[in-house]
């Protein structure tokens, strides 16, 4: 499984997600402790698995930053907006 932990911050880019504009978390790492790294690579590590459970062919989707993260803003649209169980730095960690 892909981990973002290890990647260099020059690779930071702004993307353009449902939730609107945000910047790679790659960029504020240092300022992460270790449990919250980990919980930022158990989210995308989960999604990543998920995309690849739902393929109904032995094809698999490589790992995509940009589609894990439109998916992970949707979930959290709805885990932490909509119904409220969980609050945004709970689900998914940033600085």
């Amino acid at each position: 499984m892909a981990s973002l932990h290890n990647m260099k911050p020059e690779k930071v880019i702004k993307t353009f997600g449902r939730a609107g504009w945000r910047y790679d978390r790659r960029a504020n790492m240092e300022n992460l402790n270790e449990d919250q790294i980990k919980r930022q690579d158990f989210v995308d590590n989960k999604i990543y698995e998920l995309v690849n459970q739902l393929v109904p062919s032995e094809k698999k989707i490589g790992w995509n930053i940009e589609m894990i993260g439109d998916i992970r803003d949707t979930i959290q649209h709805w885990l932490v907006d909509r119904y409220r169980i969980v609050n945004e730095l709970e689900f998914y960690p940033y600085v």
